[in-house]
């Protein structure tokens, strides 16, 4: 049997309310010559009745009683792969039509590329666009470069990837279990380039349960000493520093996932980190000076690092937000009413938004 171009690779957990329609989706595809790779990750709702009614003869379903928790089920359905390149998708997104067209041929004219991404439309639960996504995924070449050290540069469940670079690597690292694309895109960038395309080619579904009921809190705060020393990593790498100031940038990825016991103090300080590390990458890459996509990331750490501080220390949040707004005034206009209220309200109005945005 004729191998496929693509592998769609997605994982199941318990996501009744929405496979159907990520599935429909990708079936859906202008691009056709794929395989759709389905771990049914010990799922205990109508997750697997509902897979297992698309009768599609590249649908194959790959069924585990016990749960393997996402990691290690992406690595189960890479080893059932056959195809040239692998898209991920989650099973609680929806995919625009023209996206796997999209990617194999910019793979396919890019052979210094190992992995593509694209920006994203963000839906509600009952599919209703909200927003477009917080963060634009970055274009540039300095753009992705310094999101490798605080963030991720691709959109995980809107990436295709060469199997066999991936495969070279060892998979997905499972003492990941969470945060397990922040670790991929990081080998990756060493065996080639990283590239986002500029169109929204999924809907990412935000909801709290996902992905796929896999994400809780205590599991993302388990994975902070690992996070970590991945973009310790990256930040020497791209800086050319051999060592880094005590402290970083563990108390930034303590910031990123909202640590409740991270003191305000030093949530300022990794701000004043993160102002000395961008001064130093521009140094060894002059071209992302003057980078709006990275202004837009900065203004969004410090919307981030304000939020957090909003119930322990407003006068510091409002600082830091105006750091916000010296980094980019367009990106802090945007989010500035939502910033009012919970400075104002604290996190009432929120929760309240949420229950209402996540219908």
């Amino acid at each position: 049997m004729t191998a496929p171009r693509v592998t769609v690779l997605m994982a199941v957990h318990d996501d009744e309310r929405f496979v159907g329609a990520a599935v429909r989706s990708m079936l859906g595809q202008t691009f056709a010559d794929f395989e759709f790779v389905i771990v049914n990750d010990a799922s205990t709702d109508r997750s697997r009745e509902i897979v297992g009614s698309f009768n599609d003869r590249r649908i194959y379903v790959a069924d585990h009683a016990d749960p393997l928790g996402l990691t290690k089920a992406l690595n189960r359905g890479l080893a059932r792969a056959r195809g040239t390149y692998v898209a991920r998708f989650d099973a609680n997104d929806v995919s625009r039509r023209d996206r796997l067209a999209r990617q194999v041929a910019f793979l396919d004219a890019r052979p210094d590329v190992v992995a593509v991404g694209s920006r994203a439309r963000q839906i509600r639960r009952n599919g209703a666009i909200v927003r477009r996504t917080r963060v634009a995924a970055s274009l540039t070449r300095a753009g992705i470069d310094w999101a490798l050290m605080f963030s991720t540069p691709l959109l995980h469940p809107a990436t295709m990837f060469r199997r066999a670079a991936v495969e070279r690597l060892g998979g997905y690292d499972e003492q990941f279990v969470s945060a397990q694309d922040v670790a991929l895109w990081s080998r990756l960038a060493s065996v080639g380039r990283l590239a986002n395309l500029p169109e929204e080619l999924i809907d990412l579904r935000v909801d709290p349960s996902s992905i796929s009921g896999y994400r809780t809190a205590s599991r993302r705060l388990h994975m902070i000493p690992m996070v970590t020393r991945v973009f310790a990593a990256n930040i020497r790498r791209l800086t050319r520093q051999a060592s880094l100031p005590d402290g970083w940038p563990e108390i930034w990825v303590r910031l990123i996932y909202s640590d409740p016991e991270l003191r305000s103090a030093d949530a300022v300080r990794a701000l004043d980190l993160l102002a000395a590390t961008r001064a130093r990458f521009a140094e060894v890459c002059p071209e992302s000076r003057d980078s709006r996509e990275i202004a837009d990331q900065v203004a969004s750490s410090c919307e981030h690092a304000a939020f957090h501080l909003c119930g322990t220390d407003r006068r510091a949040a409002v600082r830091v937000f105006a750091r916000a707004a010296a980094s980019s005034a367009r990106h802090a206009a945007r989010d500035l009413p939502r910033f009012g209220t919970r400075l104002l309200f604290g996190d009432a109005p929120v929760r309240l938004w949420r229950r209402w945005a996540h219908r």
